[in-house]
């Protein structure tokens, strides 16, 4: 690695690293305290992955008053990390974990894009998709309403 292209890394991992004390953690904390205010265990991870990339995400347990980790196919995470090598911002969620069940979101964000509007939006729609995959169906409506079929006898 060139010396340019290591100093674009690490202005690239200091960028990464200021949106997440300002916009993205405090974020997650707050829907993560509030989620489990309702009932929903909740936690705030920061880590870097195998390769080095900086991330953060936010995880919650669909069910209320279950633990994180004893029904992973109802745990719903949200993550944020840097992609050091492309300089790019990477979103995944990942809402619905069932067996026969595609509940993932992905996407790839330019850093100027990582802005609280931004992810308050992939956030807020993330969350929509995890709750409305849980929604039961709504059955079908009669063709004729009941009073109307009375009023025919």
């Amino acid at each position: 690695m060139t010396q340019t292209s290591q100093a674009a890394t690490q202005s690239f991992d200091e960028k990464f690293a200021e949106i997440v004390l300002t916009v993205a953690k405090p974020m997650f904390d707050q829907f993560s305290f509030d989620a489990n205010s309702s009932g929903y265990q909740s936690r705030v991870e920061e880590a870097r992955d195998a390769d080095g990339n900086p991330f953060i995400s936010v995880g919650f347990v669909l069910l209320r008053d279950t633990e994180l980790g004893a029904s992973p196919e109802n745990e719903c995470l949200f993550t944020l990390k840097a992609l050091l090598a492309e300089q790019q911002i990477e979103v995944n969620a990942a809402y619905d974990q069932r067996p026969g069940k595609n509940g993932l979101l992905h996407e790839k964000l330019e850093p100027r894009m990582a802005n609280h509007t931004i992810l308050e939006d992939r956030l807020t729609k993330f969350l929509e998709a995890a709750m409305a995959s849980r929604r039961p169906p709504v059955p079908p409506k009669p063709l004729i309403s009941p009073i109307i079929w009375k009023a025919r006898e």
